[in-house]
Formats: structure tokens, sequence, C-alpha cells
């Protein structure tokens, strides 16, 4: 069926889009890349196009990372932080495009950045899980202000489990110590 968009109309980018996430997924980087650029070049006030392409880069960084490519890692990780900016400066009112580049800062050890960028989320949206999540992440990892950590991991957990998001509870699951540390009971 995509083929078939892309067929009919080979410079739209909802199908240059949509072809460029199933590439993706089919493990096509290169092409997917290609395709979304694409999407970006024909429809350049969209923030959805830098935000799919920058969550492509920010996945190829973890990928690269499995090679121990760590200067290829670095590179994709400044392409989806581009992307992102890009994506910001069209849309600064979404607060998952602030939580997406976070995480960015958090995973390059910017966590000043992290916290700013977070912060901004929830002024957004103070119902943003994620936004707390890598709060808690920040604070513990880069100032060791378990304090900190410890409030806005309970504060992930709880929006978590009232939003019925099961997998961000998965995903504070996986933070073993920080678990301990604030004494968070996971229903398993």
């Amino acid at each position: 069926m995509l083929r078939l968009c892309i067929i009919l109309h080979p410079d739209n980018s909802a199908c240059l889009g949509s072809t460029a996430t199933v590439k993706f997924v089919e493990g096509m980087y290169d092409e997917a890349l290609e395709l979304s650029t694409k999407a970006i070049e024909n429809n350049p006030d969209s923030c959805f196009y830098y935000m799919d392409r920058g969550d492509m880069f920010w996945h190829l960084a973890y990928v690269v990372a499995q090679e121990g490519d760590t200067q290829k890692v670095l590179d994709y990780m400044v392409k989806a932080h581009k992307d992102y900016c890009d994506a910001i400066e069209i849309s600064p009112n979404r607060a998952e495009l602030y939580e997406k580049r976070a995480q960015v800062y958090l995973d390059t050890a910017y966590y000043e950045d992290v916290l700013k960028d977070t912060e901004k989320a929830l002024q957004i949206d103070s119902n943003r899980g994620n936004a707390h999540r890598l709060r808690a992440l920040a604070y513990w990892n880069g100032f060791e202000d378990t304090s900190s950590a410890c409030y806005h991991l309970r504060m992930a957990q709880d929006l978590y489990e009232k939003q019925k998001d099961t997998e961000g509870l998965e995903t504070i699951k996986s933070y073993h110590d920080l678990i301990l540390e604030c004494d968070l009971v996971s229903e398993d």
C-alpha cells in the first residue's frame, strides 16, 4: 500500500514519512533516512518529520554503540539533537519534543540540560511521566541527589500507574539500584 502511495505521490511527505518508518523497522536504515529527509524537504514546517528522523538517529546511536563505534554514536546523537531542536523551533509547545531532546542530553551526560528540558515539558503538561523519569535519572546519575531522584521517580511511577502506562512502569523496574534507594515497591 505504501509503495503505491510513493508511486502515485512521490513528493507527498506523509507517504515519504510513513514509508521511511516502515523501512527503518525493516532495518533499511539508509533508505529510511533518505526518505525521511525528503519528507522534511517537502514539508519543512512540520515538526513530526524532524521528530521521526531524530528518533531514527537516536535509535541508530544505540545500534552502533553495540558495535563499539563511539564516534558514530556521537555523530548520530548530534543529528538527533539537531532534529529535535528543529522540531521544537517549529512546535515549541509540544512536551514530548523536550522529553526526546532531554533523552539525548541524558545519554550524552548533559544533566543540567536534561533538567531544563524536562522542566519545560512539565510546564507544558504536568502529567508527563517520562519527564519525571528523566529528571530522576539526571539527579541520580549527574548530581548524586538521591532525594530529588526519588521524588521524581515516585512522580513518574504514580503517573504511569494512573495512565496505565505499562511500558513506563517496566522501564522504572529496570532501575534496580534507584528503586532500592528510593524504597519503591514495584508491582509484579
